[in-house]
């Protein structure tokens, strides 16, 4: 069995300016405790009611966030939790997810379905 982590927010004390610094220690602490995915939402807004949070919450887009999770990892495998179908250009999305996963060296995972 494999075990993923999902980030389900972006919002943290000391708002947008400690979101790049909090990601990188918990992307790198989930992989230093053998965490074997790491996950992201693909949504414009945040889920209103989802944890608390609100529209006005911090929601970072999911494929640049990854890239990001990329070069900060070395063996977690990547992914989105179901790409919105509707939220870009087919081309655009697979160039997209295309990046990702060579930069991650592979380890990019791709889901689509209904937004």
């Amino acid at each position: 069995m494999h075990i993923g982590l999902q980030i389900p927010s972006f919002k943290y004390p000391g708002g947008t300016a400690v979101i790049r610094p909090k990601l990188k220690e918990i992307v790198t602490t989930a992989e230093a405790a053998g965490f074997y995915s790491l996950w992201v939402m693909d949504h414009y807004y945040q889920i209103k009611g989802m944890f608390g949070e609100a529209y006005t919450d911090p929601m970072l887009e999911a494929y640049a966030t990854l890239g990001y999770f990329a070069g900060l990892t070395e063996k977690a495998y990547l992914g989105v939790l179901i790409t919105g179908v509707i939220y870009r250009h087919p081309a655009v999305l697979m160039k997209m997810v295309n990046t990702v996963d060579i930069l991650s060296g592979g380890r990019a995972y791709f889901g689509i379905g209904a937004a």
